[in-house]
């Protein structure tokens, strides 16, 4: 198994990842029967261990390791497994499937005032956005 997959939790050892754009590329993975090596890590491991490995001080998950590269953001990773698996099937079913990756994109922003503050809360154990009046 040579594909690792870098996933979001909340703290150290916990398994359950929370990030819907990880979610995806694991569907992707199981739809296709790609073996893969889960390594669940936090925000905090993100910014240094993940930053430090990939070079890349803007890293965010998902992020994969294959082949020696490393390969982040969803739409970067689903192009990426279509190269070697044929993820999306044919040109127009890759145009659709960037229409939907746009369009969660917005819907995914205007929820972010709702998450993040408890997301923050929960990983941090405590966060300026719940202090005072918690959530």
């Amino acid at each position: 198994m040579s594909l690792t997959l870098y996933e979001l939790t909340t703290r150290p050892g916990e398994t359950v990842s929370f990030s819907p754009a990880v979610w995806i590329t694991k569907l992707d993975l199981a739809l296709l029967g790609i073996e893969h090596e889960r390594k669940p890590i936090t925000f905090s491991q993100i910014r240094s261990e993940l930053v430090k490995s990939t070079g890349n001080d803007k890293v965010t998950v998902p992020t994969i390791h294959d082949d020696g590269s490393y390969v982040t953001d969803s739409w970067a990773i689903a192009e990426r497994i279509d190269r070697d698996h044929k993820l999306f099937g044919s040109p127009a079913g890759k145009r659709y499937a960037k229409f939907v990756d746009l369009s969660k994109g917005a819907i995914a922003r205007s929820l972010v005032p709702l998450v993040m503050p408890k997301v923050s809360a929960r990983s941090c154990g405590s966060s300026k956005l719940t202090r005072g009046g918690g959530v």
